[in-house]
């Protein structure tokens, strides 16, 4: 198994893409078939310095996880959060 864990902290201005960010987080399961699980935790109430989410999915190994990173549909999504995250942590573990 091979755990990919990010946590996300949108910009101040984009606070009102929180429902359409957690969409996005979640569709992958569906349109990524390497994600073997995945789950998204909203953060709240939060503070000035909080995340405001974690998305964490779950890969057969390595190869599984560089083929997600990868994926056409991964793409947008990783553009999107260029666009609405301000700061965020990534961790993997397998």
């Amino acid at each position: 198994m091979f755990d990919h864990y990010v946590m996300f902290r949108l910009r101040q201005d984009k606070k009102g893409e929180l429902n359409t960010f957690v969409a996005k987080l979640m569709q992958l399961k569906q349109d990524v078939p390497v994600i073997r699980f995945s789950e998204v935790m909203v953060n709240g109430p939060v503070g000035p310095k909080s995340f405001d989410l974690m998305f964490h999915a779950r890969f057969d190994d390595e190869a599984g996880f560089r083929a997600y990173m990868a994926h056409p549909k991964h793409i947008p999504v990783m553009r999107y959060v260029d666009e609405v995250v301000d700061a965020e942590i990534v961790d993997e573990k397998g």
